[in-house]
Order: C-alpha cells, then structure tokens, then sequence
C-alpha cells in the first residue's frame, strides 16, 4: 500500500470530561505497508494525552473503497477517555485526498491556477485567471464522503437556480459536477472578490454600517427567497462589483433541497452559530438562526477580533462595544440594544431579518443626525439611571403599564396584600383591564367580587439601602355613577352586576329584577377617588396602617417619611465605616490645613473616646434642668457616679499608657484653642512628662472638645457613629407609636 495523507473531519462537536467544548477536530492519517497512525493534524481541546493517539492496521482504511470508517480505539489514561471513544465511537469521518496545483489542473483547463487561496472541509481554492471573466477563484470538491459530494452540488444548484443573478450573492461563472464516485473533480469557478475583512481594515465603524445595512438586506431577499445560509461569518462575506454579497452556500437551506442533515448534526460557523443550530438543527428556525449569526457576525467585523463571543451579547460584559470604541460621538446604544436581541438564546424573542435590517437603517441615520441621537441617548442614560442605580421611586401612569406592574407585584403569595382607602384589605389573586381599558379590575381572593377602579398612577416606593422592604400606591380617581339609588352603594362603591366590558345592572334581588336572576357577575365599581396600598402580607407596611386607611390620611410624602423612619430603626445594614474628610471652607492666609496625625492613641482609641465625648455631652445636654442650689449639685453628682456611660469611660482611661493620655490632653487643648494644631505633636510630648489622674482626664470627656478639635484641623466625621448606633438600638427595643 502507498503512502497517502488523509484528513478526517469528524461529524458533530466532542466533549471532554472538564466540560470544555472541542471544534470538529482533524486528524491526519498516514499509512504504510505494515501500519498505519492517526495523528492530530491541529491541537485539539478534546482533552487526550499526547498528540498519537490512535495505532491500527492499514485495513482499516483499505477495506472501505471511499476511506469511510469507524474508529473504536484510543490510547492513553486521561479521565476523560471513556466519554471519548464512546463519541468517537458514535462518529462517521470522511477522508480528504489532498492534491497538488499541477494534479488539479487537467481538471479545468479553461483556467490557468495561480496560487492557493486557502483549504477547507470540502476541498481547496485556488486563484486563476479564465480566457473570458479574467481574475477568478476556482474551489475544487475533493472530498469522497457522498453527503458532502451532495451539498457541493446543492451550494451550486442553489446559486444559479434560486439565486441566479441576485446582487447579494457572489455568482458562479461555470461548473462541472460530475456524478459521484467517478474519478472527476467536480469544481466551480466565481469571479476574484474582495474579502470583507480587507475591506474594513481602514474603515470606521460609521463607515461601516452601510455595509452592514446592506448585507441585512441582501439576508431579507435571501429569506423572501426561501434561502437561509446557516453559514454566516466574516470569511463568507465578500465585497464584488461595488456591493457587499454572501458566499459559501455549502450547507444553506432552500426549497427542494434533499434533506441530508441528521436530526442532531450541529449546523452552522463555530463561535457565529446560534444555540438551536448546535442542539437541535432539524427543527430549527434556521431564519432567525442567520440573524443570530449576522449580529455577531457584525460584532467580530467592529471589534476586528477572529471569533464571536458565547452566549447572548451583554453590554456590560466583557464583550461590551462601549469599551472597544474606535471614534469618538458614535451612538452605540442603540446598536448595543439591537446585538442583545438578534443574540437572544431564545429565537422567538430575536428580531426578523427585516426588523434586523430596518433597525440597522434606522442606527446608520442616527449617526449623522444629533438631535435623534441626543434623544436617543438620554432615552438610554435615563433608562439605566433608574435600573441600575438605587431608584427610590417609580411610577407609571399608562393603565397597561398599571396592570403589568400589578400583576408582578401581586403573582405570589404572601405578596399580594391591598389596604383599601376607607380602611380594611383584601388579598389580590389578579388583575385585568376594562371598560375598553380605562378601568382596572382586581381580582380579589377566596372569590370575593371584583373590585373595579379607575386607575391614574401607580408608584412602587423603594428603599435602596434596605431593597427587601417597600410597597406600592395604587392612585384611583373618580367616575361617574352608574345607579342612583343609594341602596346599590356601599361607602365609595356601586354594587353591580357586570355582563360585559361595559354593561352592568345593579346588585339588587332577584324579586327586584326578575329578568337579571342568576345573570352576570357581583362586582364593586369605585365612584370616588383615593389611594390603595400594594404591600407584602408579612411585610412591616401593617405597622403603620391599621387597616385604616393610612396612606389617605397621609398621603405620599409622609406615608414614605414614616415607612422610611421605620425601615431606619429595623437597622437591616450595617452602619457605613467612619472615615474623616476635609471640610468646606474659605482659605485664609494665615490658616492652613493641618494633617491630622496620631502618633501615640490608635484611630481605635481615638473613635472610642470621641464616642464616649459624645455619648456622655448628649446625655449632658438632655438632662433638662438647671443646676440652682446644693441639693441639685449632690444629686447631679449622685448619678454620675452610677452612669454607666462615665464608668466605661473611666475603665477605658485607666488602660491609657501616658504618652496616649498626653496626646488625648493635646487633642483638648487644640479644641480650647490654647495651642495651634501643628504645635500638637511637641505639646503632647511634653504633657505626657506629667501625671494626671483619672479624674482628671475623666473631667475632660462630656464637653465635645474632640469633635471641635477635628474643626481645627479641617476634618469631620463622616458615618454612623456608636452613639447613633445606640440610639437606634435603644429605638428598636421600644413598641412601635404606630
């Protein structure tokens, strides 16, 4: 036997152990008279040790005239073998005869072969010049398997039959497409076209959308035609005769075609292919699947990069455009918009290959218009402004945007909960329009009539820094009555029976209105205005409405200050980390900030003495009486000496060592301003020399002197401090005045 090279091209995609998804691997074969090895032709991602890894004899090739076999054998103990050779196992591969320029060209002797322009699954391409077109490009079919034979035969049938002649397609000149299995290379010869990636190499991406334009539209008279290519990525776009075309329709989907794809056979460009064409492409829309394809396809054209990213495009990722701009005043947002849907893993919500091709129209135009573009960019900014950056209120007026929100908030148990104006509540199970959409029916639970407003707005209040708590406010307005007896009333509702969207009768006996008995539905029409709270059943909004109809004896703004005051004292966060920062104020020659040092006290100690100063001046300040003679004097000093705040104080005192007890006597002289805070540091050596009692220090604590010593040096305290923090512990511990 011969020496000969083969290629085999493996059908579907392989796993490995590790979850890392491999391409079509290839492998080439080399054989001889006694052995024949299989060896990676590329380095796979398929997981397997060494580069040989399978050894058979040469009869496994030659027992099989076209080189089609199985393989059923690997080598080597990586993990993940098993999984391998069952998939290899499973896998049909077809070889790939390799031949020279000089072999290939008896084949077509109308041209004469130049160079080789690249090589493929299917064969090669060359570059030649023709006796009549000049310039052209012949691909050669070289490959033995018959479902590849078919489809070569099938990208010719569909470009000269249900294409021939269309602008958005490269055109083929001459074919020959021998029948299979004969020693003939079958061939093609196009017209020399200028590949897409060429061409973009010094545009900008406005210069660049109207090619994309163009090419959107050449997909919609491709799909009106009843061609989807399946095939779409930068290497099969083409710029030929002053437009931007498609190429390569080897496995393009058209009217009569055989059908020749296996149920579960991945169909379409690695990295470019959409979801449904990798798992399921039988039955997949393969429409939709070429504008997945298109839109990423646009992405690796913009960003220059070779291939696509996974999954659907996110802005905000790693693959977002904003941080690949090239220009600067592009309006991306609207194509960022526009790539999320066409990349959609769900075909359904993706766009058509005409809503693609208008949307990218419309974003080409914008480019060149700034008022639309300023618009559109505030439409964007403000959009994310309010989704992602702690909105605290949202509202929504338009009823159908009323009934949506109503029915989110309402979908699950325990979160469906409804404070009516007058006082009490009910639990609501759903929400509909009526009335030709102006009205609002509720649903309410345990089938309880429907309770029927007319709706002006609707605002969710919510509370960034504690987002578990919040609730809703439903504003009704009034209408017009229906009855005019007042027996048919109920407080603010009408009593009625509803037939249809707009007939009602009134809810009266069946003696009354004999013809009504046993007729329509009981339902509560809301005739007056007023505001309806949306809250979560186990929610706290019920601390502060005792189903009294809070929310109408406040009204909004308050109704948020005291549910806001609540969630405050609840303490669901933790208190931010205090820091220092400079104040604002006037310079003056004579002042200049001082760095606020500390060489001895640790910023620790210095914030537990600063509390225990304010703890103990708060306490100072609120105990409300004035000292007039002895008596007040002796019990004043009586409940001193059992403050627990002043003996934590003395505790902490006595730990000091005498060069912190110096620096803390410092720190309150600069706030008595008996020395400048940059004399601190050699003041406060000097005091720690000296020895001063506790008493004396604890003296000292009580009057504010460490936050105005701060003042001095240009500084304040910003976050919660322990004092704070004991505060709203002490308010939590009360019973709620609501």
């Amino acid at each position: 036997m011969s020496t000969r090279n083969w290629v085999l091209a493996g059908v579907g995609r392989y796993s490995c152990g590790s979850g890392i998804r491999s391409q079509k691997p290839r492998f080439a074969v080399s054989a001889s008279r006694s052995r024949m090895s299989l060896s990676w032709q590329c380095k796979p991602r398929l997981m397997l040790p060494g580069r040989r890894v399978v050894a058979c004899r040469p009869e496994a090739i030659t027992k099989h005239k076209l080189g089609k076999f199985r393989l059923s054998s690997l080598s080597g103990d990586s993990p993940c073998l098993p999984r391998a050779r069952a998939r290899l196992h499973e896998s049909t591969y077809m070889a790939l005869i390799s031949k020279t320029k000089k072999e290939l060209a008896p084949a077509c002797p109308q041209v004469k072969l130049r160079r080789s322009l690249g090589a493929g699954g299917n064969g090669c391409v060359y570059l030649a010049a023709h006796e009549d077109h000049g310039e052209v490009a012949v691909k050669f079919f070289l490959n033995s398997d018959r479902r590849r034979w078919q489809r070569f035969r099938d990208e010719v049938k569909v470009v000269t039959t249900h294409l021939h002649d269309s602008p958005r397609v490269v055109p083929i000149l001459e074919d020959w497409l021998p029948e299979y299995g004969t020693d003939d290379v079958p061939w093609y010869i196009m017209p020399k076209a200028e590949t897409i990636r060429e061409v973009f190499k010094s545009l900008t991406w406005r210069e660049m959308l109207p090619a994309f334009v163009e090419l959107a539209d050449g997909l919609v008279e491709l799909h009106r035609a009843g061609v989807a290519h399946r095939d779409i990525k930068p290497e099969n776009l083409f710029r030929f005769d002053g437009g931007y075309r498609f190429g390569d329709f080897g496995i393009a989907a058209f009217p009569g075609r055989a059908g020749i794809t296996k149920e579960d056979e991945p169909m379409g460009p690695a990295s470019f292919m959409a979801p449904e064409m990798e798992a399921n492409s039988g039955v997949a829309d393969c429409f939709l699947a070429d504008v997945y394809s298109l839109a990423k396809t646009i992405w690796a054209l913009l960003t220059g990069e070779k291939f696509a990213f996974p999954g659907q495009y996110r802005p905000k990722g790693h693959e977002g455009l904003a941080a690949r701009e090239k220009e600067n005043g592009f309006v991306l947002e609207p194509l960022d918009l526009l790539l999320e849907r066409a990349t959609d893993s769900l075909p359904g919500a993706r766009p058509s290959a005409s809503e693609f091709s208008a949307s990218l129209r419309e974003i080409a135009a914008i480019q060149y218009d700034p008022g639309r573009a300023n618009q559109l960019q505030w439409e964007f900014a403000s959009l994310e402004a309010m989704t992602g950056q702690g909105i605290a209120r949202a509202e929504w007026r338009d009823p159908t945007a009323v009934l949506k929100v109503i029915r989110l908030l309402s979908r699950h148990h325990g979160m469906n909960h409804c404070f009516l104006p007058e006082g009490g509540g009910q639990h609501i199970r759903g929400a509909s329009l009526c009335e030709g959409g102006r009205m609002l029916s509720l649903q309410i639970s345990g089938g309880g009539a429907d309770y029927i407003v007319s709706p002006i707005r609707l605002v969710v209040e919510r509370f960034p820094n504690h987002p578990a708590f919040g609730y809703a406010v439903l504003e009704v307005g009034e209408v017009h009555r229906l009855t005019e007896d007042d027996a048919f009333l109920n407080g603010a509702v009408e009593k009625l029976r509803r037939f249809s969207d707009f007939d009602y009768t009134p809810d009266a006996r069946d003696e009354d209105e004999p013809q009504f008995t046993g007729l329509g539905e009981p339902c509560y029409r809301r005739f007056k205005g007023g505001l309806m709270v949306f809250a979560p059943t186990y929610g706290i909004y019920n601390r502060i409405d005792k189903y009294n109809g809070t929310a109408e004896l406040l009204g909004l703004e308050e109704l948020r200050r005291q549910y806001g005051g609540l969630v405050e004292r609840l303490g669901t966060t933790k208190p931010e980390p205090r820091t220092l920062l400079p104040v604002v104020r006037l310079l003056h020659r004579e002042v200049a900030r001082v760095p606020f040092v500390l060489n001895s006290l640790s910023m620790g100690q210095f914030w537990t003495l600063f509390d225990l100063d304010e703890q103990m001046f708060n306490a100072r300040g609120d105990s409300g009486r004035a000292i007039v003679g002895s008596g007040d004097l002796l019990e004043m000093l009586r409940s001193m000496s059992t403050d627990p705040k002043r003996q934590r104080a003395k505790d902490f005192l006595i730990g000091l060592t005498a060069q912190q007890r110096g620096e803390y006597l410092a720190l309150v002289d600069v706030a008595r301003g008996i020395i400048d805070p940059h004399e601190m540091a050699n003041y406060a050596e000097g005091k720690s020399r000296s020895s001063y009692d506790v008493s004396y220090l604890l003296e000292k604590l009580g009057n504010g002197y460490l936050r105005r010593a701060l003042e001095k040096f240009g500084v304040e305290c910003v976050g919660e401090t322990v004092a704070a923090e004991a505060q709203t512990e002490d308010a939590t511990t009360q019973d709620d005045e609501f």
